[in-house]
């Protein structure tokens, strides 16, 4: 007697030879001879686990996963207790590779290995899919691998943080001077020559600071070469742990437990308390710096004076006003540049100029009047400020 199909019933008051069973889950009730077990079991049954990395940084980018298969029964088919199968892994849904020869037997394990690129963090957490194939039969299981975004920014602050250089170009062959007042030349630049634009002081036939693509810092005559009016900044600010992982990588130290960062690139003023290695954001600030004519110096200084007002001059429709427009809160860290409010026309004290978030400053840093105040009242003298 044959039983080809699933959950066939043999009973009756008979006698069979021999009883041939392929079908799974067959009942032999009837009295036999012999039986012959032709069951294939396929998969059924089987379990599959996947274990392995729980989360990926940028330092940290590989994810090893492995699938082990249980409760495997090795019926008809099977060679040794084994049986060969298709095995494929799956990246969000993506086909990531896999074996056509794939050994199943019990405990039989599959291992698939994935390397991100630490320059482009995934934006979802990565979902693995393993699936099994067999005769027909399929077994599948997944597996989420998290990504620590946190880590993953604090990892990669120094390439992401991106200062600005603003593009300049001779107009006519001109002299790069070697100090600011120009008593001796270090070379000669023809036209055309490509410069970054450091510093302008807007003083009276003062020549603007620039550098070579070589590196050579010098100084030029202001007539003599042209700044571009592109916008080097950008609109989205960067995360905390990206701010954090930036100056606490770069090792800004500062003598007064407070560290400040003017990042051109987003227009931000943040403000770490901590100590060097181990800076913590506690406020970051929209400010407008200078303008690419006349910008903010780039580097390393400190705190050094403070002083509720300044009161500036200007010439309106060919009138020369004394006392035209105040700003306030000011809190300098290199010579006339310094932090301070927007300003505010000396005869009403109405907002002169409101612009946030868009270089448009003679070098100082304009901020919102509780944001200023916040550094002149909070800040101590000494306290470090980066300009980057």
């Amino acid at each position: 007697v044959l039983l080809p199909m699933e959950r066939t019933r043999l009973t009756g008051s008979g006698y069979a030879g021999s009883v041939v069973v392929q079908g799974r889950h067959c009942v032999v009730e009837l009295a036999y001879g012999e039986l012959v077990d032709q069951v294939d079991w396929g998969l059924e049954g089987l379990q599959v686990q996947v274990t392995g990395t729980a989360s990926i940084s940028a330092n940290s980018p590989k994810a090893v996963l492995t699938a082990k298969f249980t409760n495997f029964t090795a019926g008809y088919g099977c060679t040794d207790g084994a049986r060969t199968c298709q095995v494929v892994w799956f990246l969000n849904g993506k086909l990531l590779g896999g074996s056509s020869s794939f050994t199943l037997r019990e405990g039989a394990t599959a291992t698939c290995t994935k390397t991100f690129d630490r320059a482009q963090r995934p934006e979802q957490d990565p979902v693995f899919t393993v699936v099994l194939t067999c005769g027909g039969e399929t077994v599948r299981a997944q597996y989420t691998v998290k990504v620590d975004r946190e880590r993953w920014d604090y990892e990669t602050a120094l390439e992401t943080v991106q200062g600005v250089n603003i593009e300049a170009e001779v107009l006519r062959r001109t002299p790069l001077y070697g100090d600011r007042s120009m008593s001796y030349i270090l070379q000669y630049l023809p036209q055309g020559t490509a410069l970054t634009h450091l510093y302008y002081s807007q003083d009276p036939g003062a020549p603007g600071q620039v550098r070579l693509a070589d590196g050579t810092v010098g100084w030029v005559n202001w007539d003599d070469y042209l700044v571009s009016r592109t916008d080097y900044t950008q609109g989205e600010d960067y995360s905390t742990a990206t701010k954090e992982g930036f100056v606490n990588q770069k090792g800004y130290s500062s003598p007064t437990g407070y560290l400040l960062w003017i990042s051109l690139k987003t227009q931000r003023v943040n403000i770490f308390q901590g100590s060097k290695g181990n800076w913590k954001l506690i406020r970051s600030s929209p400010c407008s710096t200078g303008t690419n004519l006349t910008p903010t110096v780039t580097g390393v200084f400190s705190v050094i004076y403070k002083t509720y007002r300044w009161r500036f001059s200007d010439t309106i429709d060919g009138q020369y006003i004394d006392d035209y427009y105040r700003v306030y809160h000011i809190t300098g860290f290199w010579g006339g540049q310094a932090f301070h409010s927007r300003p505010y026309r000396s005869s009403d004290e109405s907002l002169l100029d409101g612009t946030m978030g868009t270089p448009s400053s003679h070098g100082c840093v304009r901020m919102y009047d509780e944001d200023c105040s916040y550094i002149y009242d909070e800040i101590p003298y000494d306290t470090t400020v980066v300009v980057f």
